[in-house]
C-alpha cells in the first residue's frame, strides 16, 4: 500500500534525521498505518485540515466526544467505553491539538484492536503509549502542516520518568515488570 509505505518512510526519516529519535515506525503495526491512512484520506474529504474545530475533528474522525476540562493529574485522556476524548480546557491551543493527536491515537489502537487495558503490565503500557505518541505525531503533521511540529512536543513515555508516571497513574492494577521500585520505609 503506497500510504503506508508514505508514513513509515515519512517516521523513518525524521526518526533517522534525529528530528523526532523516539518516534519510531516499528511503533506502526498491523492494521494501525491502514487506519492512520483511513483517517487522514477522510480529514481530507471533510476539510479539516487545519481546522481549529477540534471538537468536529475528534467526532468526525474517530466517532469519539472531545471533552474539555480542568484536571490535574494529565493533560488528557482517551475512556474508551464512553467514547470519550479529554483534553484540559487550560492548554493553549497547539497543546490541545496536541493532546487531542495522541488521544486520538488511542482511539486508533481501539479500533484496530491493539489497544487493550485488561494487560496492566508496565511494559505493555509504555509501549501503547509509545505508539499513540508516535500516531500522534503523524496525525499532528497530516491534520496541522501549517505547524512544524518540535522535537520537545513527541518525546513524552519516552523517559523512565513516564514509566514512573504511568506507574503511578495505574496503582495497584499495574503490575511493575520494568524497574525495582523502592522498599516501603516501615
Amino acid at each position: 500500500m503506497i500510504i503506508r509505505t508514505e508514513l513509515s518512510l515519512t517516521l523513518l526519516r525524521d526518526h533517522q534525521a534525529a528530528i523526532m529519535p523516539a518516534i519510531s515506525p516499528l511503533l506502526i503495526t498491523g492494521d494501525v498505518g491502514r487506519i492512520v491512512h483511513e483517517v487522514i484520506t477522510l480529514a481530507h474529504k471533510r476539510n479539516l485540515i487545519n481546522s481549529s474545530n477540534l471538537h468536529e475533528i475528534a467526532g468526525v474522525l474517530t466517532g469519539f466526544n472531545l471533552i474539555e476540562s480542568i484536571y490535574s493529574g494529565c493533560g488528557g485522556y482517551c475512556e474508551i467505553d464512553a467514547k470519550n476524548i479529554a483534553i484540559s480546557s487550560e492548554y493553549s491551543l497547539i497543546n490541545k491539538k496536541l493532546t487531542l493527536c495522541h488521544e486520538m491515537g488511542h482511539a486508533i489502537q481501539v479500533r484496530s484492536g491493539h489497544f487493550d487495558k485488561r494487560t496492566l503490565l508496565l511494559s505493555d503500557l509504555i509501549r501503547e503509549e509509545q505508539q499513540a505518541e508516535t500516531i500522534g505525531y503523524y496525525l499532528f503533521k497530516a491534520l496541522f502542516p501549517s505547524v512544524t511540529p518540535k522535537k520537545e512536543w513527541f518525546s513524552v513515555y519516552f523517559e523512565q520518568s513516564d514509566f514512573v508516571f504511568l506507574r503511578n497513574w495505574y496503582g495497584e492494577y499495574c503490575q511493575n515488570d520494568l524497574y525495582k521500585e523502592p522498599s516501603p520505609t516501615l
